[in-house]
């Protein structure tokens, strides 16, 4: 028998979660003053959100596949739901520089709520309507490793023109197997923008 993925919990010293998706600092926790500390405690709340809304993805059966490869030290992370059983697809793509797959934006996230600030409504939307789901990375090109003082570039995703190409080239190859191909993009201080296909408006 098949086990479900668990339930992401959000997991963070200082906020919670509320049932709505938005962040409510903890009673008690101590506020902080310094930007330093400010700049630090914001880092762990972006870490901490995205492995939340990740693991939401997760659970909601879209798998997840690393470029070049999981082996890699330097790669990034995509997340694919089952093409197979689906006749038409949903490419979600993101141009704010620093996010990550499933955020469309991280101040929104922190100060609107995960239902503005994230991709969960637009995936969970898509696969109730029958869409097949891929959320593509196209502004992650390269990581910082221990000993390196200089970023490492990405195989296959080196600079933003090559995966959105790539997006490109496998959005034409869709569309040649399927009756819609609806791309979703996020344009920096914009609301995400629809493509091709009325469903998801």
């Amino acid at each position: 028998m098949e086990t479900l993925p668990c339930r992401p919990v959000f997991k963070h010293p200082s906020y919670i979660m509320s049932e709505d998706g938005k962040l409510i600092r903890k009673p008690g926790s101590t506020r902080i003053t310094s930007s330093d500390e400010q700049n630090a405690e914001a880092a762990s709340v972006i870490e901490a959100l995205t492995e939340y809304v990740q693991g939401h993805i997760r659970g909601l059966g879209l798998l997840e596949h690393w470029i070049p490869d999981a082996d890699d030290h330097a790669r990034c992370n995509i997340f694919v739901s089952n093409i197979d059983t689906a006749d038409k697809l949903l490419v979600i793509l993101q141009n704010q520089v620093g996010s990550k797959p499933g955020i469309w934006s991280r101040s929104l996230c922190l100060s609107s709520g995960l239902a503005v600030g994230s991709m969960l409504d637009a995936i969970e939307r898509a696969l109730d309507l029958g869409y097949a789901v891929a959320v593509l990375n196209p502004n992650t090109n390269s990581v910082s490793l221990p000993g390196h003082k200089t970023r490492i570039p990405i195989a296959n995703s080196f600079s933003p023109e090559v995966p959105w190409t790539s997006a490109s080239a496998v959005t034409q190859t869709v569309v040649e197997s399927c009756f819609a191909c609806l791309g979703y993009v996020h344009s920096a201080g914009c609301k995400p923008q629809v493509n091709f296909s009325p469903d998801l408006r």
